[in-house]
């Protein structure tokens, strides 16, 4: 019987999603004037963002001693520190609103080793 009403309530919140527009942006998140573009956007779309999904990741492989540091700062930068930049955007006007979703993505090498992936 739960199960049930599990069900009714995915199809219900399946359908308000029909009736709402989808906006996708793509932005340069290593560069902060492309998040706050992207955020402009967003909120000039005219209706709040109810969920968004932040995905950013590069990488640089190779023996670690001979690999690039400023590319690797460059990629951890991307990688880690742009990630939060629109999500800290976003999540502010969600908590005004009291609603909103994140979702945060990543490959699988954030979560496991790789060989020549030592950064």
């Amino acid at each position: 019987h739960r199960a049930d009403l599990t069900h009714r309530a995915d199809l219900t919140h399946r359908a308000d999603l029909t009736r709402r527009a989808d906006l996708t942006r793509r932005a340069d998140l290593t560069q902060p004037a492309g998040v706050y573009a992207a955020h402009e956007a967003i909120q000039a779309g005219g209706q709040p963002a109810d969920a968004i999904a932040i995905n950013a990741g590069v990488g640089v492989g190779g023996d670690f001693w001979e690999t690039d540091l400023d590319a690797e700062v460059s990629m951890t930068n991307l990688n880690c520190v742009s990630t939060v930049h629109p999500a800290k955007h976003m999540a502010q006007d969600m908590s005004t609103r009291g609603s909103g979703r994140t979702l945060f993505t990543a490959s699988i090498v954030s979560l496991m080793p790789a060989p020549f992936e030592a950064v």
